[in-house]
């Protein structure tokens, strides 16, 4: 799936507003557990993937 990702324009990615959601509340399960890898999965859902 890397080659995939590394070689499709991001304009023919997309997702909607329920797969953001189940991310945040997945993100938001992480944190309350393990706050570290809940520090870098926020950083991964709020910089890298906008």
């Amino acid at each position: 799936m890397a080659h995939w990702v590394m070689t499709t324009s991001k304009e023919l990615m997309f997702t909607n507003a329920v797969v953001m959601m189940e991310l945040e509340r997945g993100v938001m399960g992480i944190e309350r557990k393990d706050k570290l890898q809940g520090e870098m999965l926020r950083h991964w859902f709020v910089e890298d993937q906008t």
